[in-house]
C-alpha cells in the first residue's frame, strides 16, 4: 500500500527513449539506477504482500509503474540539486519515525530507506520557491519551467506550413499571421495565443498537454521564446507554434508558477532532461512524463 500511494502521487504529476544497458533499470542525466537494486525492491515488496506476484514474478504493469517511480524521485534530486533545495535531518527523521509506525513487517534496511528517501524528496521539492532567475530559466528553454506561454496556428498542408514560417521569416509578428493563417477558431480569436481555460496566456506544462498534440508539444520542448518551430504534422493539420517572449507573457507566467514551483521545475525537467529506461520496463515519454 504505501509504494502503490507513492505511485500514485507521482503519476498524478505529469522524445521517447530506451536503452539496452544489461546492468541499468534506467539513467537521469548520466545517473545509472542498477537492475539489480530494482530487483532487490521488487523481491522485497512481493514478500510483504505489496506487490501481487503469480508464479512469483511481478506483472509488467506495476514494473513500470515502480520504474516510473524511481525515475521522478531521482529526478527529484537532480531539481534539488539544480535549484538549491535541501533537506534537512529533522524532516528525515520525521519520515523514518512515521515509516516506523505504518509500514508492514518484513521491509528490509534498503526498502526502508528508498521509501524515505522519497517521502523527503517530495517534502523539498514542495518547498522549493520560484527561482531569482527565472526569466534567465525561460529565455534558455520555457519547457523546462514547468509552465508555458503558446502560440501557435494550425494549417491544412505543408505548403501553407512553410509559408508560415517564410511570412515569420520576412518580419511579420507572429500573431498577426496565425490570425490570418489558422483553421482553429479559438486560436483565430486570441490571434494564435494558447490559452487557458480561464483565459489566461500560460498553464502548467500538464494541462497544455491536453491541448496541444505530443508533436507539437516536442516541437516545441527545446525552443527558445519567440522562435517559430518547424512544420509539425499531427491529425488536425500542420502546426508552426511559439514559445511567447517573456516580456509579453511575465506576470501571467509567475502567477501559474507561483502555485507550486517546486512540483512544476520537477514536471519541467522530466520533459527536458536526459532519460533513458530500459526496454524492459517500457518506453520513457517526455510529454507525459512516464513509462508506456
Amino acid at each position: 500500500v504505501l509504494f502503490r500511494s507513492a505511485i500514485a502521487a507521482v503519476i498524478s504529476l505529469a522524445s521517447c527513449s530506451t536503452f539496452t544497458s544489461s546492468s541499468s533499470a534506467f539513467s537521469v542525466d548520466g545517473e545509472n539506477y542498477p537492475k539489480d537494486e530494482l530487483n532487490g525492491l521488487v523481491k522485497n515488496l512481493i514478500a510483504v504482500n505489496q506487490l501481487t506476484a503469480p508464479g512469483g514474478l511481478a506483472a509488467s504493469k506495476d514494473l513500470s509503474s515502480i520504474v516510473s517511480v524511481m525515475v521522478q524521485y531521482k529526478a527529484g534530486g537532480h531539481v534539488l540539486k539544480e535549484y538549491g533545495g535541501s533537506i534537512s535531518e529533522a524532516a528525515r527523521s520525521a519520515a523514518t519515525a512515521q515509516l516506523n509506525q505504518s509500514s508492514p513487517q518484513g521491509l528490509d534496511d534498503q526498502t526502508k530507506t528508498l521509501f524515505v528517501d522519497i517521502a523527503v524528496t517530495g517534502q523539498a521539492i514542495d518547498a522549493l520557491p520560484v527561482p531569482a532567475d527565472i526569466e534567465a530559466r525561460y529565455e534558455a528553454n520555457p519547457v523546462r519551467t514547468g509552465v508555458v506561454c503558446i502560440a501557435e496556428t494550425t494549417v491544412r498542408t505543408e505548403s501553407e506550413a512553410h509559408d508560415v514560417l517564410d511570412r515569420i521569416a520576412a518580419g511579420e509578428p507572429f500573431a498577426k499571421v496565425a490570425a490570418a493563417t489558422t483553421v482553429n477558431k479559438d486560436r483565430k480569436a486570441s490571434q494564435g495565443n494558447v490559452l487557458d481555460g480561464g483565459g489566461a496566456p500560460c498553464s502548467t506544462l500538464d494541462a497544455t498537454n491536453n491541448r496541444l498534440s505530443p508533436a507539437v508539444m516536442r516541437a516545441l520542448a527545446f525552443t527558445t521564446p519567440g522562435k517559430p518551430t518547424v512544420a509539425v504534422q499531427d491529425s488536425e493539420g500542420w502546426h508552426v507554434a511559439i514559445n511567447r517572449p517573456w516580456k509579453d507573457i511575465a506576470q501571467a507566467h509567475a502567477t501559474v508558477l507561483g502555485a507550486k514551483p517546486g512540483r512544476l521545475l520537477l514536471t519541467g525537467y522530466l520533459a527536458t532532461a536526459d532519460i533513458h529506461v530500459s526496454s524492459t520496463y517500457g518506453t520513457w515519454n517526455p510529454v507525459t512524463a512516464r513509462i508506456e
